[in-house]
């Protein structure tokens, strides 16, 4: 049984977006969809010192951008984002517990040169990815043999397929209008997520905020204390639903 997580390229991704990763044994990176605005592929969300939600983003070129591939979205190299999110981070994380620990690792963010969006969203992925100590490999959306018109449910299908995939590890969210019984006919079984945010302290607050970048949980719990809540909570939903999901 092989298990296959699709995803866009997003920046510095919430948690529920590793856990999909972690419990797959490929995951497609989806680099010839067109960019979202209202998504999380060109920001992420972060907390000010106040504990107000505020976005992370990146400076992109807006001319043309809806009629591009995602691989296509270029960086605005006039745009001050990487000085912005670095200074925002040091106003509103700079007394956390881990701040410099975490800084030092994902400084190539901010001192980057960069031409794509995808170089810059890969990046803070791998970043992650490494410190969470997932190994799934990994491919890319454009290096796979599938019918180039296929849409929603019908592209989810057709690239696992293309990946070779047995199963489709679905998003929870896509129960709704997911028409399961596509792929079921098609010789290709679905799982949904089983994800919900774990709670751990952040600094300043009583009421904890979910949804967040990964980065909240690194600054809050560092490289090593992230790491391990992220498997725990891995190892406590496989105990209470069973399975891979």
């Amino acid at each position: 049984m092989k298990i296959i997580g699709i995803h866009q390229i997003n920046y510095f991704p919430w948690l529920g977006y590793f856990n999909k990763m972690a419990k797959s044994d490929l995951f497609v990176y989806l680099d010839e969809v067109q960019l979202t605005d209202r998504g999380v592929t060109a920001r992420t969300h972060a907390l000010t010192s106040a504990g107000k939600e505020s976005f992370l983003t990146v400076g992109i070129n807006q001319k043309g951008h809806r009629n591009k591939k995602f691989s296509e979205i270029e960086i605005n190299c006039e745009s001050d984002w990487q000085i912005r999110q670095r200074n925002f981070l040091s106003g509103n994380y700079g007394k956390h517990p881990f701040f410099q620990e975490v800084m030092s690792i994902i400084q190539p963010i901010f001192e980057g040169r960069f031409e794509f969006l995808r170089e810059v969203n890969l990046l803070s992925i791998n970043i992650i990815r490494n410190i969470l100590g997932i190994t799934t490999p990994t491919v890319m959306q454009s290096s796979l043999d599938y019918p180039g018109d296929a849409r929603k449910d019908e592209l989810m299908l057709a690239l696992t397929k293309a990946a070779d995939g047995d199963i489709y590890l679905s998003g929870n969210g896509a129960r709704k209008y997911m028409e399961v019984e596509k792929f079921e006919k098609d010789g290709v079984g679905v799982f949904f997520q089983k994800f919900s945010p774990f709670v751990y302290p952040q600094r300043g607050l009583e009421e904890f905020v979910p949804g967040l970048s990964t980065l909240d949980l690194l600054f809050n719990l560092g490289l090593e204390g992230a790491k391990r809540a992220f498997w725990d909570n891995i190892q406590r939903a496989e105990e209470c639903f069973g399975g891979n999901a």
